[in-house]
């Protein structure tokens, strides 16, 4: 979120996808989904939970906000 803040976008998403490639856990595509809903873009933040429930089906995100 910092490069994002400094308006470094490239450098944000290169972050985000360098996080979840190295990492490869399903907290990882977690924190990189959330991050991309808080910088703006619902379809990367999409892309990356379809992609975790694929790959970790039993995966919950326990990070996500309750809602209701």
């Amino acid at each position: 979120m910092l490069y994002a803040s400094q308006g470094r976008e490239t450098e944000a998403r290169r972050a985000l996808t360098d996080l979840v490639g190295q990492l490869r856990t399903p907290e990882a595509y977690f924190a990189a989904s959330r991050t991309y809903e808080i910088l703006g873009d619902p379809v990367s933040a999409g892309q990356l939970r379809a992609e975790a429930k694929r790959l970790f089906p039993a995966a919950k995100d326990r990070g996500a906000r309750a809602t209701g």
